[in-house]
C-alpha cells in the first residue's frame, strides 16, 4: 500500500519537500513506517526518535496499525520562547 507522510518544520526543511510517499506492506505498523521513512530520507535518521506521529489525526505509538489511505503526519518537537 502507498502511504503519504506529511512533513512539517525541521522534517520538511531537512527532507526538502512537504511530504513523501512510502510503499508499505498491508498490515504495517507505525514502527514499520518509521523504518521506511529513514530508508527513504536518511537525512531524518537522527531526528525520527524525537518526532511524534499522528495517524488519521490521532497521536500514534509504534504498534499502531496503518490502514491504506490513512493520513500520517510527522509532528516535530516544538520549543517556545
Amino acid at each position: 500500500m502507498q502511504v503519504e507522510v506529511r512533513l512539517y518544520a525541521i522534517a520538511r526543511e531537512r527532507a526538502g519537500r512537504p511530504s513523501v510517499v512510502l510503499d508499505l506492506p498491508e498490515g504495517s505498523r507505525l514502527a514499520d513506517l518509521k523504518s521506511a521513512l529513514v530508508r527513504s530520507l536518511p537525512e531524518l535518521t537522527g531526528l525520527v526518535p524525537h518526532f511524534k506521529f499522528a495517524i488519521d489525526q490521532e497521536y500514534a505509538e509504534d504498534g499502531d496499525m496503518i490502514a491504506s489511505g490513512s493520513e500520517v503526519v510527522v509532528v516535530p518537537p516544538v520549543s517556545g520562547g
